[in-house]
């Protein structure tokens, strides 16, 4: 029982990552306002991604691999860098970021700092588009995602 549990669980984080990593192409230079599109040596774009962990390869290797896989699938067009820090420094440095402009296009954050997120408009609404282009099916023998 706990196995399977444990399997629910990696298989919803996977599919959140996977719906995550499936807009990123449409967040890519749409931070705030002022943001620049960076590119790398190769001409990629460079999709910043902020994770509440100082090392996502141990401490959330799904979605680790998750990136790795797009990066690959996506090399010298996108590529997604980590901003990685622990938890609360993670928190602070995200509040930061948010006050002068400086946000990933893709982040965690706390629930408890959507609002404020939200209100202070750092947040991108991705009702429409996940409700006409993306959906997202997990179940325990997989997750299945159609962009259309």
């Amino acid at each position: 029982m706990t196995q399977h549990i444990m399997k629910s669980r990696a298989m919803s984080v996977i599919g959140a990552g996977v719906a995550a990593l499936t807009v990123v192409g449409t967040l890519a230079g749409c931070g705030g306002s002022g943001a620049e599109v960076t590119k790398d040596d190769s001409g990629a774009t460079v999709i910043k991604f902020g994770i509440n962990v100082a090392n996502p390869a141990k401490q959330e290797p799904a979605t680790n691999d998750i990136v790795e896989a797009f990066n690959k699938a996506n090399k010298g067009k996108y590529k997604v860098e980590f901003v990685a820090a622990d938890t609360e420094s993670h928190a602070k440095n995200m509040k930061l970021a948010a006050s002068d402009g400086t946000l990933p296009q893709v982040f965690w954050v706390e629930g408890s700092q959507v609002t404020e997120f939200n209100e202070a408009g750092v947040l991108m609404d991705l009702t429409d588009f996940l409700a006409f282009r993306c959906l997202v099916w997990v179940s325990g023998a997989g997750v299945v995602v159609l962009v259309g």
